[in-house]
This record gives C-alpha cells, structure tokens and sequence, in this order.
C-alpha cells in the first residue's frame, strides 16, 4: 500500500474509529461535517484512501469496508 499524507491518515484514523464505534462506515457528509470541508472534498480523501488501497468500496452499493486496517490512532484517541 501506498503512503498516506497526514491530512489523509488523519481520515483514515478518524472513518475507522467511527467505523468501530457505530458499526458502518461513516458517511461522507458525516466525514466533511467533522472536518469541515464540503462534501467534493470529503470524497476527495475518501477515493485518495480507496486509489492507496486502504478502503474498498462494496460493488453495487455506496457503501465502503477497509481492506487491512493498520491502526494508527493512539488508544487514547
């Protein structure tokens, strides 16, 4: 897989926390609400994660799943 920037790591961190903690992957107005960027952004990181191999989005379905989640966050948060 492919490096991640920050920016993105940081939206990797964030989709697969909310991802664990509600049990489905994060919509992307949820990802440009917490950001705060509009939603073309939001979808920018998201397809730049899926391009770098990290999410995969499920055929048929505007749905995403991780492909091999490295898990960067701190147990913290």
């Amino acid at each position: 897989m492919k490096e991640l920037t920050k920016l993105q790591e940081k939206y990797y961190n964030w989709l697969l926390k909310q991802t664990l903690k509600n049990h489905n992957f994060p919509t992307r107005q949820e990802a440009a609400n917490h950001f705060g960027v509009n939603l073309n952004a939001a979808q920018f990181h998201i397809v730049e994660l899926e391009r770098k191999g990290y999410i995969k989005q499920l055929p048929y379905s505007p749905k995403y799943k991780f492909v091999d989640v490295k898990l960067t966050i701190s147990p913290t948060g």
